[in-house]
C-alpha cells in the first residue's frame, strides 16, 4: 500500500524546473511542485496518479527498495 501519492504533472513540473538555470525565474507553481516531489521522496513507497491523454507516463506504485 502506498505511504504517499503524486500527480504525473508535479512530477514533470519538477523535472522542468530543475532545468532552469536561475532559480529567480520559477514561478510559485514550480516551487510548489518542486516541494512536493521532495516531500514523496520521504516515503518508501508511493503512487504515482496518471495524467489525462494517451500518454499517461509513469503510473502505479514504486517502491525504493531501501
Amino acid at each position: 500500500m502506498a505511504q504517499g501519492f503524486i500527480d504525473h504533472a508535479s512530477i514533470s513540473s519538477a523535472i522542468a524546473a530543475l532545468r532552469v538555470k536561475d532559480a529567480k525565474n520559477l514561478n510559485s507553481w514550480d516551487r510548489e511542485c518542486l516541494t512536493a516531489v521532495t516531500y514523496v521522496l520521504l516515503f518508501r513507497d508511493v503512487g504515482i496518479v496518471p495524467g489525462p491523454g494517451e500518454f499517461r507516463g509513469a503510473s502505479g506504485l514504486f517502491a525504493s527498495g531501501v
